[in-house]
């Protein structure tokens, strides 16, 4: 997915004018789906960035990157990035716990997959690899005993975990959250709750959009 469209990408826009227009375009979405994110943005900044600053950025690559980024004076805009960096601050610890365990990244779609019951076109559709890599990867699988035995590339909605798969994804999910708990702590119960409170509207506000389909790729799920 990222080999057929860096370095090209950067003939058309550089990598600071993709970050900014990302983020007013973000904005701008925000606001249309609810104009009253601006107040909630103001109220939550000052949250959200002491949670970034108790998390370690050593070992974190798409975190340390996001947090680098120079504020754009902006609420919504600021609202936006800062929730970009605590998303890519866990999602640098899943990536580091599926490679402690030896789960390649093929193979970790394969477990989502299973594991949900859904999405697989959507992830086939947008990650790239080829039949090959899905045969190859549920043969890994198979052979490991996390799933049962495996079903053609074109079905893999139908893939199913064994209890040791069960167990395998439960640990990886239970890990991931352990590693992305220190900015949650540092804000405290009053912050978490002030992050819940000002979060969730806006959240839901974008899923009315329609906007984002479910399933997707990053395995998002609707507001409840």
């Amino acid at each position: 997915m990222v080999e057929r469209a860096i370095p090209d990408a950067w003939a058309v826009v550089t990598p600071d004018a993709a970050v900014t227009g990302r983020a007013r375009a973000a904005a701008s979405a925000l606001r249309a789906a609810l104009p009253e994110c601006e107040n909630l943005a103001d109220d939550l900044l000052g949250v959200l960035d002491k949670a970034i600053e108790a998390c370690e950025p050593a070992g974190r690559s798409m975190y340390a990157a996001n947090k680098d980024v120079t504020p754009f004076e902006d609420p919504v805009e600021d609202l936006w990035q800062m929730c970009s960096t605590l998303r890519e601050h866990r999602g640098d610890g899943h990536l580091a716990v599926l490679t402690s365990e030896g789960v390649g990244g093929c193979e970790s779609h394969l477990l989502a997959i299973a594991s949900r019951g859904e999405g697989a076109e959507v992830l086939r559709e947008s990650r790239g690899w080829a039949d090959q890599d899905w045969s190859d990867a549920m043969a890994t699988l198979t052979a490991a005993g996390v799933i049962e035995a495996p079903v053609e590339v074109a079905h893999l909605d139908d893939l199913v975990l064994t209890e040791r798969g069960a167990r395998l994804h439960g640990h990886l999910e239970s890990r991931t959250d352990d590693l992305a708990s220190p900015p949650y702590a540092a804000v405290g119960e009053a912050g978490r709750e002030a992050l819940r409170d000002g979060l969730i509207p806006i959240a839901s506000a974008v899923a009315e959009q329609g906007w984002i389909p479910f399933p997707n790729p990053i395995g998002l799920p609707e507001v409840v």
